[in-house]
């Protein structure tokens, strides 16, 4: 492992960041107390996997030979970690409108201290930090998607408030009032109560070896909304209905005449029926592979502009 040295911190490589994509790095905080830092990025591989290239110590708190037996014994607890989802009914679930007819969801997408679905118990890993849940990236830009979807129309609003208390994962998000009919949709059925789930997508490591299925810190990058124990299948149908509807075209291809939409719709907007589109739904929704569907939306407008010729 290829030790290096800056003016602050001790940098310990375990990954040639030639496997890693440009321009896809970023720092993760182990332990600020601590002075540990991970440096993460995509591989080319396969961009699906964010994993760790290198290890950072600050210099004030760690000679090199201490840093070297750090990675050494929590290597194997960090190694291999990758970007992945976690699905949980809202705790405490409040759902109303504010003073200007905003629709307002707050409530816990996350618990500390119970066993979740997943079999991993939220817990303060007091050797390393005083916290569990690293908010600071997300932040920066904390909106509220649909589906983990990251394109402007599948985002559903945004959350005024993320906060780690003794509970948990605290947050309160305001629905846009968009008339998108994907985002419009999005939002009555958690009006009316029929949707009372968060999805967090993140990076998660169980760093106490006495307790491996302790969750001592989440690296939070994403909070989606999603529907929760429905059939993918059902779900599919769901999906593609959106996808065939007038709204969806026009929102999708502004510039379309009125004529070749009442075309469209006289053809039944048979959208999906194109070569691998089924399969990219299901991707989506199971979210084995959520970049096909920057493809599938191409291959929509494709078809769109097919059928109106």
């Amino acid at each position: 492992m290829p030790v290096e040295e800056t003016e602050n911190y001790i940098r310990i490589r375990i990954k040639d960041p030639a496997l890693f994509i440009d321009e896809s790095f970023w720092t993760v905080w182990l332990s600020e107390a601590k002075g540990i830092k991970s440096i993460q990025g995509k591989l080319k591989s396969d961009p699906s996997v964010m994993t760790i290239q290198s290890y950072l110590f600050d210099k004030d708190k760690r000679t090199i030979t201490e840093a070297q037996a750090w990675v050494k014994e929590h290597e194997k607890n960090y190694n291999e970690i990758n970007k992945s989802y976690k699905t949980f009914e809202i705790v405490e679930c409040k759902i109303t409108k504010d003073e200007k007819g905003n629709i307002v969801i707050e409530g816990y997408a996350n618990t500390k201290n119970k066993k979740d679905r997943y079999g991993d118990t939220p817990t303060v890993f007091a050797a390393l930090r005083n916290y569990v849940y690293e908010l600071a990236d997300y932040l920066n830009n904390p909106v509220m998607l649909i589906d983990h979807e990251n394109s402007i129309d599948h985002v559903a609003g945004s959350f005024v408030i993320v906060k780690e208390d003794e509970k948990g994962l605290y947050v309160k998000g305001i629905f846009s009032n968009s008339d998108f009919p994907l985002i419009k949709h999005a939002r009555t059925v958690y009006l009316e109560g029929h949707a009372k789930a968060f999805s967090i997508g993140g990076w998660w490591y169980h760093e106490d070896k006495d307790n491996p299925n302790h969750l001592t810190y989440a690296v939070i990058c994403d909070i989606s909304i999603v529907g929760i124990g429905a059939d993918p299948n059902a779900l599919g149908s769901a999906y593609e209905k959106v996808l065939t509807s007038l709204e969806y075209v026009k929102a999708l291809l502004p510039g379309l005449e009125q004529s070749q939409l009442q075309e469209l719709k006289t053809k039944g907007l048979n959208l999906c029926t194109g070569k691998n589109c089924s399969q990219h739904i299901k991707e989506v929704l199971t979210r084995k592979d959520i970049f096909e569907f920057e493809k599938s939306i191409n291959e929509i407008k494709q078809m769109v502009k097919k059928l109106t010729v």
